[in-house]
């Protein structure tokens, strides 16, 4: 099996089925889970320059404000590129995780020659232990607010999103 098959094989039968127990559902490299005042939005993103035998990919989490104003039509199926708050599984995983074996420049990556029991072991782990702990107790606009209000650009995104749907709460 070639490293972009086990990319399939990995995310199809690990990342999907985790994701689809804590509730999100999926369309393509997309997943999205409604909450009362937003949407949890992840996205898998993969690379130009990958090739059959050499996948670097990693995911980016979306928070998605509802009822507030965009300047575009959401699409159906919206990626996190439609999100308030963007930031990358590294976001979640402590530094230890972000480098290693099976990761290099903030992304993973699988080659021909990847283990893909152990390399599925580790991106389980990273989901369940780590990603989802945290970014799946989002629960209200208040702890989205705690948890990305203070980053550098997508803390003013969110706080403005958040000030925007108070005031359309209030009318």
């Amino acid at each position: 099996m070639n490293a972009k098959e086990k990319q399939n094989v990995i995310i199809k039968n690990n990342i999907k089925t985790i994701l689809k127990d804590k509730g999100f559902k999926n369309k393509g490299n997309n997943y999205r889970k409604e909450e009362n005042e937003f949407y949890k939005v992840i996205t898998l993103q993969n690379f130009s320059w990958n090739s059959s035998d050499d996948v670097e990919f990693c995911f980016n989490f979306g928070i998605l404000v509802k009822d507030v104003v965009l300047p575009f039509e959401l699409p159906e199926n919206f990626g996190v590129q439609y999100c308030h708050v963007q930031v990358r599984e590294s976001s979640f995983l402590p530094e230890s995780r972000c480098k290693g074996q099976f990761r290099d420049r903030g992304c993973y990556n699988i080659k021909d020659n990847t283990d893909e029991k152990e390399f599925a072991n580790l991106i389980e782990e990273d989901f369940k232990k780590y990603i989802l702990n945290d970014f799946d107790s989002l629960k209200t606009l208040d702890d989205c607010l705690k948890r990305f209000g203070n980053m550098i650009f997508w803390g003013e995104k969110i706080n403005q999103a958040v000030r925007e749907y108070q005031v359309l709460q209030r009318d």
